[in-house]
């Protein structure tokens, strides 16, 4: 699993959630309750992949055979990262396999370390929340 999953830049709060399989998923929030991104992040989740079939552990030519070659690429550290602004999503490759996939519209790439101190309000995101709180 990437250290530092690729997260566009300026939401108002991040949402995590963790799969039973160890994957996390992280919505960036932005005020008024929009969802200005979805990253999905680890080693495996079957039941989640993009429009055109990529998931967590498919290997670079998976995404080439998807998607074509990428508009631009970045080594960070040991992990590869395609980029498909177009198209409004990015791959982070380890080991020259998905360990994470961001996917928004019109935004920046910048590392962000997930920290224990970013965790979910109670209750979910805006409009999922228990009346009360």
């Amino acid at each position: 699993m990437p250290e530092m999953p690729i997260i566009p830049p300026d939401p108002n709060a991040y949402w995590i959630y963790e799969r039973p399989t160890g994957a996390k998923l992280i919505f960036g929030i932005e005020e008024g309750g929009t969802v200005s991104c979805i990253i999905v992040l680890g080693d495996s989740a079957p039941d989640i992949l993009t429009a055109r079939g990529v998931g967590l552990g498919d290997s670079f030519s998976v995404i080439v055979n998807k998607y074509t070659y990428p508009d631009q690429t970045k080594s960070i550290g040991g992990s590869l990262v395609a980029l498909y602004p177009d198209q409004g999503v990015t791959f982070t490759l380890s080991r020259m396999r998905v360990s994470a996939i961001t996917v928004g519209s019109n935004y920046s790439i910048f590392l962000v370390p997930l920290l224990p101190s970013v965790i979910p309000l109670p209750g979910g995101p805006p409009g999922l929340r228990p009346p009360g709180l």
